[in-house]
């Protein structure tokens, strides 16, 4: 996993391009699936080992997918749980681990991109959101968080949020209305208020459709 946060957003793009080709159905969407597609805008691409399909509209996502939106699309994701996930344009999110019943947290692999989450209250063994630079972990919260290759960005709409670097271990908690900047290999900056300005700007880019 280390590895995939380090491939550059180009290789990425790629790599994920060179997968677009008609796959069968079963060896893409084999095992349970967590959740549906409950909104989308553009072209969403669902990724899995050597597999691709096209997302639409009440469309399943499986534990091990990488849900890719092109540079003009959204989508959001409402899992089974109650909990969900609206995805920017130009991300691409993995789906690491995903059972609240499990006694472990869940876990979301931001590798480049804009997402929010809205968490329900089954996850009492927590939830998480990695990025190359920084783990967001919370119970129940909704909260948005930005990849970017130098730097990762967290955001609390609701709830609280700890942030840790990913090197160092560094930790900052956030409160409601709260946000800050992980540079990579850095510490996450002081809790601040982010502005009118930045908090319209994420919470629009993250707003599907």
């Amino acid at each position: 996993m280390v590895n995939a946060l380090r491939r550059p957003a180009a290789g990425l793009l790629l790599l994920c391009l060179s997968f677009l080709a008609p796959a069968g159905p079963v060896s893409a969407q084999e095992g349970e699936a967590v959740g549906r597609v409950v909104q989308q805008r553009g072209a969403v691409t669902a990724l899995r080992t050597t597999v691709a399909r096209s997302l639409h509209l009440g469309a399943p996502v499986f534990p091990g997918d990488q849900v890719i939106t092109a540079g003009q699309a959204k989508v959001e994701i409402e899992f089974d749980d109650g909990s969900t996930l609206s995805v920017g344009s130009g991300t691409t999110i993995e789906v690491v681990d995903y059972s609240p019943a499990a006694r472990r947290p869940g876990r979301l692999l931001l590798l480049i991109g804009i997402i929010r989450t809205s968490i329900s209250e089954l996850w009492s063994n927590g939830f998480e959101v990695r990025t190359r630079a920084a783990v967001a972990s919370v119970r129940s919260t909704d909260w948005v968080t930005e990849a970017r290759e130098d730097r990762s960005s967290v955001f609390v709409v609701d709830g609280a949020v700890e942030v840790t670097a990913t090197a160092g271990g560094a930790s900052v908690r956030l409160s409601e209305g709260e946000g800050t900047d992980v540079d990579v290999g850095g510490a996450p900056s002081p809790p601040t208020d982010w502005g009118a300005a930045r908090v319209q700007d994420v919470l629009e880019r993250t707003r599907v459709p």
